[in-house]
């Protein structure tokens, strides 16, 4: 019996710190930290914004061409993601149709996903989906997004 729960203890640590399980934790922070439930002051807005702006590499690109938006610098990144999260008064965030293959001896691992925003406010659009192609890098300290590419924008649900 003490054996098959060490065992058990020792297979849940493992699947609990995998790489899998590692990256769906950062996209669920990534997921939190956007999302917003009501109006927030500037503060707030900028340091959610700089905590998403931590997700990322050491060194990481954004490349959203319909948006007109490419960054390779955390401070621009901040300033976009702090704009587009003062333009709604509340934001949900969800994540569907994921893939994500890891290959640990390069310490990368490439995920695809699709993001729907639903805001409310001034300038919050009902619903926005976004197809995102996101490279994740394994530095010390853990998975980071290294690459975003935004493939497609549409509307309507997931």
């Amino acid at each position: 019996v003490v054996l098959g729960l060490l065992a058990a203890i020792a297979a849940f640590w493992t699947w609990n710190g995998s790489d899998r399980r590692q990256i769906g934790r950062q996209l669920e922070q990534l997921q939190e930290l956007v999302s917003k439930s009501g109006p927030e002051n500037d503060l707030v807005g900028l340091n959610r914004a700089r905590q998403i702006g931590e997700l990322f590499a050491t060194h990481f690109e954004v490349r959203a061409e319909q948006l007109r938006f490419s960054t390779r610098d955390r401070r621009q990144l901040a300033r976009f993601v702090h704009g587009y999260r003062r333009g709604s008064d509340r934001i949900r965030m969800r994540v569907s149709d994921t893939s994500l293959s890891i290959n640990p001896e390069l310490r990368r691992a490439t995920q695809h996903a699709s993001f729907q925003f639903t805001g409310a406010g001034p300038m919050g659009s009902p619903t926005e989906v976004y197809r995102v192609q996101i490279n994740w890098l394994k530095e010390e300290g853990g998975w980071r997004i290294d690459y975003v590419d935004l493939l497609e924008i549409g509307g309507g649900s997931l």
